[in-house]
This record gives C-alpha cells, structure tokens and sequence, in this order.
C-alpha cells in the first residue's frame, strides 16, 4: 500500500478549490502510478482547526506549514500538483521531501 502526500498551492483558494485540486492530482498520480493501490494522506487544515482564532500570537501559515510536514512524514511518496513550483509552502516542502530522501513526483 502506497501512502501518498499532495502539495498543492493554497494561498488566495478557497477550501473547495483546493480539495477540488487535490483530488485531480490524486487522480493523475494513480493514473503516472497505475495503481489504485495508494492511499491520499489528508493534509488539509480547515480554518476551524486552527489555534489562530483562540491564540491571536500563532501564526497560521507557519501552524499549517508544521502540521503538514508532520503529514508528508508518513507518506511514501510526495506528489507536487501543477504550480507547486510557485507557492512558498509547497516548495518548502518540495525541499524536505528532498533532503530527506522521500521519492517525489511532479505531477
């Protein structure tokens, strides 16, 4: 069993758009794989689950850009949805997923 992570830009999307994306680059990574074999890691952080709203010092981009690493963590594979290469995040990510040796493919 294939665990799979999507980066996928987020900035200035709204939370359809970009559910909506992953679900087309988990499509087209099953389709490059040829497999059905895989399971999406969620990685989407809804507003309401953010300590932002209740702790005003927390900065969510960085709050999410943590608790998505520790999601690309248990992934096989790290997959980058098309624009990747121009979102802050996803190329942060983009580089973990390098320096740690996690087979990536872009999508």
């Amino acid at each position: 069993m294939i665990k799979a992570f999507i980066s996928c830009p987020m900035r200035g999307r709204d939370s359809k758009d970009i559910i909506k994306s992953r679900e087309e680059a988990f499509s087209k990574l099953k389709e490059r794989l040829n497999t059905d074999d895989i399971i999406l890691i969620d990685s989407y952080i809804p507003a309401f689950d953010m300590p932002a709203s209740t702790h005003p010092g927390v900065d969510k981009d960085i709050y999410c850009m943590g608790r998505s690493i520790i999601k690309m963590s248990e992934a096989n594979i790290v997959a980058f949805a098309e624009g990747w290469e121009n979102a802050r995040g996803c190329r942060i990510e983009h580089d973990i997923a390098l320096d740690y040796g996690l087979k990536t493919i872009l999508l």
